[in-house]
């Protein structure tokens, strides 16, 4: 559900809005829609590998939902206070995010989402979608980028027979997902997994990966919420 049906804001609210309309042109960009885009085919390969390869592996035949035409518009609740973000945390700042008005923020992660999705009832899905923060433009910076997220609930009934407690058994199925996730997409490669450090997930893991031809080494950050 679209948080703000139009871009019109009332005069009020003009002094809490921070967005230009430039900006809000982006949201309509489409650039995930269109088939020569790294960012479409990559959303297909990823699609593909939990729909396809690992449904029987993590989901036991049961297809997770996914959701990419989420409203990039949510409300400032949705953004920061569903998703358990200190009531002082810096990412609430007109310096650090997109606000439309007082109540209405562009997403700073598809995170906004997840709340919702559980209210609903979902127990496994993926959402994707362009995503907006106040950074300032540099070679690997820009106001918008694309993020995917996985979620998954676990049961008691999921766990109890294997011998590990509820923390540990989510953590092994997140590992043995996304290894099988980086040999889908990058091949025959060597992984290595880090405990790490991440404010809002605990525990939270880095995977390193170095393909071997030609060299290339890259770190990417999974965390599994507590």
């Amino acid at each position: 559900m679209c948080a703000s049906k139009s871009l019109s804001i009332s005069h009020e609210a003009l002094r809490s809005v921070n967005t230009a309309i430039c900006l809000l042109m982006l949201t309509f960009n489409g650039l995930k829609f269109m088939a020569s885009m790294v960012i479409t085919m990559l959303t297909l390969k990823l699609f593909y590998f939990f729909l396809i390869v690992l449904v029987n592996v993590c989901f036991q035949n049961s297809y997770p939902y996914f959701y990419e035409f989420l409203c990039q518009k949510v409300y400032f609740l949705q953004n920061f206070d569903d998703v358990l973000v200190p009531p002082d945390h810096v990412s609430r700042s007109y310096n650090d995010t997109y606000y439309i008005d007082s109540q209405t923020v562009l997403r700073c992660h598809t995170s906004a989402h997840q709340a919702e999705l559980l209210r609903r009832g979902h127990t496994h899905f993926l959402v994707t979608g362009d995503v907006y923060r106040r950074d300032s433009i540099d070679s690997t910076h820009y106001p918008v980028f694309h993020q995917m997220e996985g979620v998954r609930v676990f049961f008691p009934g999921d766990w109890e027979t294997s011998g590990m407690d509820g923390t540990s058994y989510a953590a092994e199925d997140l590992k043995k997902c996304l290894d099988g996730l980086a040999q889908h997409l990058f091949g025959n490669v060597e992984m290595h997994w880090i405990d790490t450090y991440f404010p809002f997930t605990n525990p939270s893991f880095e995977l390193r990966y170095i393909k071997q031809a030609p060299f290339h080494f890259s770190v990417f950050t999974f965390c599994k919420k507590g």
